[in-house]
């Protein structure tokens, strides 16, 4: 399969003043490995919103406001200009799994960054590397679609952590009967896997597993990847 890499950095701007700045820095990962536009083509989109107050855990919450994007070049450097004075939230988000944004499940997130400060630049976001999560659905009825609703049914799995914070598992392929979903872990949290839908889900050993509500299967990425085999009845 051809995949694409693509970055997200989201800016989340809780105040505008009336001067700008140009942002520069580069993407790592946690091992301080750059994350560049080799190998494949890479779009990186930096966008500034309002950050709600008391945001601690898990995933940032945003809503709309102002943006601006930039691209991640082969050096893993990146440049956004005509930034408003404020402070902002910069968080990094890859579309390739594998990689955790430093704005997900981490209180780096409730550090902003202030506009205008030289001083701070050039700035480093790091993507730590997580456990990836391949949720492998057989549908051997075809009762469930990837993209929308099929036949009224609907099928939207995920993981939760103990404060409560969801993070969506993707869909990747189709193969057959069978259909692949994604979601990325960090390594030192556990998870339980949550699914909403109407339909009726066993797993591995043909139990009967929780849907619009936690489920009993526990998710650690401590040991690495993570296969998890569900069947729709």
């Amino acid at each position: 399969m051809n995949s694409k890499s693509f970055v997200f950095i989201i800016a989340s701007l809780a105040s505008i003043g009336s001067s700008a700045q140009t942002l520069t820095g580069t993407v790592k990962d946690n091992f301080g490995a750059l994350i560049t536009a080799s190998g494949s083509p890479t779009t990186v989109e930096i966008h500034a919103v309002p950050q709600p107050a008391g945001s601690q855990s898990g995933h940032v919450r945003l809503a709309a406001g102002f943006s601006a994007t930039a691209a991640v070049d082969s050096t893993g450097a990146f440049s956004i200009a005509n930034i408003p004075a404020g402070q902002y939230w910069l968080c990094a988000y890859a579309s390739s799994q594998g990689y955790l944004s430093n704005c997900d499940w981490s209180a780096a997130a409730n550090r902003p960054i202030t506009v205008p400060a030289a001083t701070q630049l050039p700035l480093t976001l790091t993507l730590a590397k997580g456990a990836i999560v391949t949720l492998d659905v057989n549908d051997p009825g075809g009762k469930i679609a990837t993209v929308a609703l099929k036949n009224g049914h609907w099928f939207y799995p995920g993981v939760m952590d103990a404060l409560g914070n969801y993070s969506a598992a993707r869909p990747s392929s189709t193969i057959g009967t069978h259909h692949y979903y994604l979601v990325t872990i960090p390594v030192t949290t556990n998870f339980k896997l949550f699914i909403d839908s109407d339909l009726i889900i066993l797993g591995a050993s043909s139990n009967s597993v929780a849907t619009r509500k936690l489920s009993a299967i526990v998710i650690s990425g401590t040991n690495g990847p993570v296969n998890l085999l569900l069947s729709v009845q």
